[in-house]
């Protein structure tokens, strides 16, 4: 994790969203990313269901709720294929990562779109 990440706003709502410690977040993030390094190399977390990202972390909480808060502080975004995608994944994701993505001919997901919540309050109802 970056140095400046734990200052970032978006580190900040999601500590205060989901009520945890700095170290706590520190964590999820880690966690989310890790996941993403070993299952999603391209950035498409979202094949993977509420429930097995929640499981990632060892999250106890709603599932969707976790999500949600991800979503909502800026470190997901939504994606038309894999419907999540983490936030700007191309630019943080390791070396290893990319070489592996240019190795098997693969790329990174698109960014996606940002949470907005008058577009994408329907896709929650997909899923909640």
């Amino acid at each position: 994790m970056k140095h400046t990440t734990t200052q970032n706003i978006k580190f900040l709502r999601l500590k205060r969203r989901l009520k945890l410690p700095h170290w706590g977040v520190v964590g999820i993030l880690q966690s989310i990313w890790t996941f993403a390094m070993n299952n999603a190399k391209d950035g498409g977390i979202g094949r993977y269901s509420n429930d097995d990202l929640a499981a990632a972390v060892e999250w106890d909480g709603n599932p969707d709720e976790f999500v949600r808060a991800l979503l909502e502080c800026g470190w997901l975004n939504f994606h038309d294929e894999a419907r999540l995608v983490i936030h700007d994944w191309h630019e943080h994701a390791p070396r290893f990562v990319h070489g592996a993505l240019a190795k098997s001919g693969k790329s990174f997901l698109g960014n996606g779109k940002p949470w907005e919540k008058t577009q994408n309050q329907a896709k929650y109802r997909d899923w909640e």
